[in-house]
């Protein structure tokens, strides 16, 4: 969730304690050893982080050391790594320039120094260690002795904030009085929603650009001229975006009311609401057959003709990109380590959909990205899942008290949801014919060689025991 706050914080005991804080928040309880081997330091190091940390963290929160069995952290706040995440970035030099600059054109370099208590050189090889990791977004922050300001497209810019701060929306370090500017997004929904316009949306997701793009109006940071289409669905809800906007004092005209339009789109979840669902059938009779026909024209797709939520999916998809071709895929590209997921787990899909597109059997729709072939592979796959579902068998062998046992069969079997089916059996009753697809759970030692996967349980089965389980299944559908 918060990767992308790691790499740009160059501090690296900034970033070492963040690191140990939320390995003890998912884990509950880790040993100096393992939190020495999965940060890639020595005990030592770990030792002398954790004194620091004692000392550091907010009230309310304690770091325990529990024996043998390791340490662990309690609090009694439930944000808890919010409240840490803010205390940290306030440490880290890098933050503190993309917090300035989120906010202003450029920063007076010597005022700048003086109140952070650095050297010229500091700050410049903190610059150039953001450059490297900034280079991805096609940004640059330039520095001279006078200025610290951004090189690049303004759209390019938002994009990567956003990336940066969704996970901080709720967060007073970048958004100060956030909740007033969040009341303001929520009023927006409902006012939709009262005029059957809603549609489902990522709500943090649009809270967030919204955020963004009105910081960087009132900071004088246009939006460079885009190249669009305003069809149907943007005057359906330019009054209303623009009505949002002026509430923060913001006058949406032009290419910055687009872009609102298309940020406020991009929030659309995939699962759309029955109001948008009819503002797209009502708008769109032409784009629905259009997919129809592409659908037919795959052979993954010629089953799925027929399924409203994937036609729905593929509208909003092509409006998309018939709206602005450019933005979609700077958008799409937002998330590169989606398109590597997609392109390892389904490659055959992903070659045919690129083709397919390439030959413009999608409505014309040619030349797109990788990022979007990967956006329309997981369109249909998540379709072809719900019709066809993959499900991989398990079996459970064990020995034990029987009540326990069927509770134990019925807890792992919610574990494993609804892609796994476990079934319980003895060990002569172990199918000859398993695979590297089936998994056995078993807390006896099996005489038998197996292709299978093997977890061996204890008789309540260990933490450790439980993420096997489930980095199995990660590995499969993941």
């Amino acid at each position: 969730m918060y990767s992308l706050a790691k790499q740009l914080i160059s501090e690296k005991d900034v970033r070492r304690k963040i690191s140990i804080l939320e390995q003890l928040v998912n884990t509950g309880q880790m040993t100096t050893k393992d939190l020495a081997e999965r940060l890639g330091v020595s005990q030592r190091t770990i030792f002398h982080d954790l004194q620091t940390l004692r000392y550091e963290l907010p009230k309310d929160w304690l770091l325990e050391a529990q024996g043998n069995s390791g340490v662990s952290l309690t609090t009694n706040q439930p944000t808890a790594l919010q409240e840490v995440w803010e205390f940290y970035m306030e440490q880290s030099l890098a933050m503190v320039v993309l917090k300035e600059l989120l906010r202003q054109r450029q920063i007076a370099v010597v005022n700048f120094l003086m109140e952070q208590g650095v050297s010229y050189e500091t700050l410049k090889r903190q610059v150039q260690k953001l450059n490297r990791e900034l280079a991805t977004f096609q940004l640059k922050i330039k520095l001279t002795t006078r200025n610290l300001s951004w090189v690049g497209e303004e759209s390019a810019l938002r994009i990567f904030y956003h990336r940066l701060l969704t996970p901080f929306t709720h967060q007073h370090f970048f958004f100060e009085d956030y909740q007033v500017h969040e009341s303001n997004y929520r009023d927006f929904l409902a006012s939709l929603q009262r005029q059957k316009k809603a549609a489902k949306t990522e709500e943090i997701f649009g809270i967030c650009w919204f955020f963004i793009n009105t910081i960087r109006i009132k900071a004088g940071c246009p939006i460079e001229t885009l190249h669009y289409e305003e069809d149907a669905l943007a005057q359906i809800y330019r009054k209303e975006i623009q009505g949002l906007y002026a509430k923060e004092g913001v006058l949406l005209k032009g290419d910055e009311a687009f872009f609102a339009y298309f940020c406020f789109l991009e929030s659309w979840s995939y699962l759309i609401a029955p109001d948008g669902s009819a503002l797209l059938r009502s708008s769109y009779g032409h784009l629905f057959q259009n997919a129809r026909d592409y659908l037919a024209s795959l052979t993954e797709g010629r089953a799925l003709v027929e399924n409203q939520e994937l036609l729905e999916d593929l509208v909003l998809f092509q409006v998309k990109y018939y709206e602005s071709k450019s933005l979609t895929d700077q958008f799409l590209g937002e998330y590169e380590e989606v398109l590597s997921v997609c392109q390892a787990r389904f490659p055959q899909l992903f070659q045919s959909v690129a083709t397919s597109l390439a030959a413009g059997q999608l409505s014309g729709i040619t030349e797109v990205s990788n990022h979007a072939v990967s956006n329309l592979v997981l369109l249909i796959q998540t379709a072809k899942a719900q019709v066809n579902a993959q499900v991989r068998q398990a079996f459970l062998v064990f020995q034990g008290e029987p009540a326990w046992k069927q509770f134990l069969l019925q807890e792992l079997q919610d574990l494993g949801g609804k892609r796994v089916s476990l079934q319980e059996v003895s060990p002569g009753e172990l199918p000859e014919d398993l695979g590297s697809q089936h998994l056995i759970l078993s807390n006896l030692p099996l005489d038998s060689e197996t292709k299978a996967t093997v977890i061996y349980l204890s008789m309540v089965p260990t933490e450790r025991e439980l993420a096997a389980f489930r980095t199995w299944l990660q590995n499969w559908y993941l």
